[in-house]
């Protein structure tokens, strides 16, 4: 609202400090869904896993359409044994078949903590082996990025670790090469619905920031509700690839 200049940081905690005193009394809600554009990120994943058990978002911008309500309340009227996956998946899948977006995923927040943890090994291997920075430079510019405007910051998740695990000039650095196989392993357990159109089929469900010009690097690194960064060395690596440049 025009109390926050229009809009809200989740960077900085906004969004965090908006819902935690209501999850603290009534629980973690079952699906934040979120009718906003590149939300399907690793980032906000992680800041949400505490406050939600699923998530639904697109990697790509949004349109005017939105959530499609008129099944989604079907299904939680007509369905006695509804269940939260089940809702999160009906959200993205509807959003995409029928409302036309290009892209929309349903995440189990409750599995984040085994992806950022495989992230966070890659980030630390990869802080540890300079030598094998060129090659994972390369390996981002052959990444795909979903949303047209920001294809150069927010690159595909699942992209970007297979580009590292199948690029022959990083096998000689066999363990990055397990650690993105691993990121790719566990993004996919936590993606429990990809839904795309027909020229988003390659998209994985979560995008990672991977800008080496540093230009949104200090919120990103910094702000209070950041806590991928807390939790991870991937903005100490993306640092350390402005360091070398």
């Amino acid at each position: 609202d025009d109390t926050s200049g229009s809009s809200l940081s989740i960077a900085n905690g906004d969004l965090a400090a908006a819902i935690e005193t209501d999850v603290a009394t009534n629980g973690r809600y079952d699906v934040l869904g979120f009718d906003a554009c590149n939300m399907a990120s690793w980032e906000i994943a992680h800041a949400m896993a505490p406050y939600a058990r699923y998530l639904s978002a697109a990697e790509t911008t949004v349109g005017s359409e939105g959530f499609m309500y008129e099944p989604i309340l079907a299904y939680l009227r007509e369905t006695p044994d509804a269940n939260t996956e089940g809702l999160a998946i009906l959200m993205s899948q509807g959003v995409v078949e029928q409302g036309g977006e290009q892209t929309h995923s349903a995440i189990n927040l409750d599995k984040v903590g085994e992806l950022s943890a495989s992230i966070d090994t890659l980030s630390r291997l990869a802080l540890a082996d300079p030598a094998a920075s060129a090659a994972i430079l390369a390996a981002r510019e052959t990444t795909r990025g979903a949303d047209e405007i920001w294809a150069e910051w927010w690159l595909d998740l699942g992209d970007l670790a297979d580009n590292i695990t199948e690029d022959a000039e990083l096998s000689g650095h066999p363990g990055l090469q397990t650690a993105a196989a691993d990121v790719r392993a566990t993004l996919d357990s936590s993606v429990v619905g990809n839904f795309h159109a027909d020229d988003y089929a390659w998209t994985t469900g979560l995008t990672i920031f991977f800008d080496p010009s540093q230009r949104y690097l200090g919120d990103y690194r910094e702000g209070a509700g950041a806590t991928w960064s807390q939790d991870t060395q991937w903005d100490e690596y993306l640092a350390a690839v402005l360091a070398a440049e």
